[in-house]
């Protein structure tokens, strides 16, 4: 019995303040749409990560004020449209609750009730909830009945389908079918996931998107749910602008056929995410230089000819010396050779050969040694 007893402390705070609020009556709406007070509570641990921008917001407000309208007119289904409506009152009493509606207003039009649930279950362990205060499948199927017709009367359906026909029309050789515009639940979790980060950071991140499958839902979704400007990349040069130019998007989708891959991008130029690290001594060693495509002289020295032919003479001088003192040094003659003195050792030989080739490398790397090599040989 105290095992059971410490469970609940946990929510009776809120469920208190919720039953004295509501009192009697809402009690019995809530009891007559067959959603339980504490699921109201557990929806709310997934507010924070379904944001929703004013303008989106005060549309499904509107959507509410049209269906109570049309439940007045219908004398009898008022009980039961009040009886279904009453969650959707509930959760329009505060921002948290508006996010909430919003995020069902984009899955319940599109998705089968199974993948409905699924995603809403995934989504509660992507955002570390407890299993406490996570919904069952009883009331995650009593929630999604309750606020399907408010769902259902939004226009985001509708702007889904406009966005997958201009995508057909942008790239008509990718034909795919209608239910190709939406991604799979996985994918959908790490959107919204994304689009958190992307909506509280302010101008820090893009969110790239790539792939056909799920691009009109990402542009209906960061356009009218978020409000962010988005921008279509057919190729790498060819943009087509949504609401938002190319240079100020913050959402960029690419139209390629390959699997959807979702990722946060960092805005800014090149130039400001370059950092200058210390680089130790060590690191300059053991390079190779291919001198077709590089030239040593003008990468480190300034254009001057009169310099120029200056430090090419001084090179030309300290490579004649340093060959001819490595022969000198490697022409060891024995004493049976002394005699033989006429004879020309191999080194020697091959002297003039290793100057030309000397001079040939330093000619590649930008010194000047074309007019000298004929006068040392």
């Amino acid at each position: 019995m105290s095992t059971s007893g410490v469970g609940l402390q946990v929510d009776l705070p809120g469920l208190s303040s919720l039953v004295f609020n509501l009192g009697a009556a809402g009690l019995k709406k809530y009891a007559q749409a067959g959603v339980h007070a504490h699921t109201l509570l557990c929806m709310g641990e997934i507010a924070e990560t379904c944001p929703a921008c004013p303008v989106y917001r005060r549309e499904i407000n509107d959507c509410r004020q049209q269906q109570r309208k049309q439940s007045i007119l219908l004398y009898k289904f008022v009980e039961i449209g009040t009886a279904s409506n009453f969650i959707a009152d509930e959760l329009l009493k505060n921002r948290a609750g508006e996010n909430i509606l919003a995020l069902m207003s984009t899955i319940l039009p599109i998705l089968s009730e199974d993948d409905c649930d699924m995603f809403i279950l995934r989504l509660f362990e992507a955002c570390g909830v407890d299993a406490a205060k996570t919904p069952g499948f009883g009331q995650l199927q009593a929630f999604r009945g309750a606020v399907s017709p408010l769902a259902q009367k939004t226009a985001f359906k509708d702007r889904a389908f406009q966005y997958h026909v201009l995508l057909s029309q942008l790239q008509p050789e990718m034909v795919h079918r209608l239910h190709s515009s939406l991604p799979d639940n996985d994918t959908l979790v790490k959107l919204v996931l994304l689009f958190q980060r992307l909506d509280q950071e302010d101008h820090q991140h893009i969110l790239s998107y790539q792939g056909w499958a799920g691009a009109a839902w990402v542009i209906a979704y960061a356009r009218h749910i978020l409000g962010l400007p988005v921008c279509v990349l057919r190729t790498s040069q060819d943009s087509v602008p949504i609401n938002g130019e190319y240079q100020n998007a913050r959402v960029l989708v690419y139209l390629t056929d390959d699997e959807p891959r979702c990722e946060l991008l960092v805005a800014g130029f090149a130039k400001e995410l370059i950092v200058p690290l210390p680089q130790d001594d060590r690191s300059h060693q053991h390079w190779m230089v291919d001198l077709k495509d590089v030239n040593l002289y003008d990468l480190y020295l300034p254009p001057d000819p009169v310099l120029h032919l200056a430090i090419s003479d001084l090179m030309r001088a300290l490579t004649l010396n340093l060959i001819t003192g490595l022969v000198n040094q490697l022409d060891v003659r024995e004493d049976w050779q002394r005699g033989q003195s006429q004879l020309e050792s191999y080194l020697s030989y091959c002297l003039p050969r290793i100057r030309q080739r000397a001079f040939t490398v330093l000619d590649k790397m930008g010194f000047r040694m074309s007019s000298n090599t004929e006068t040392d040989r």
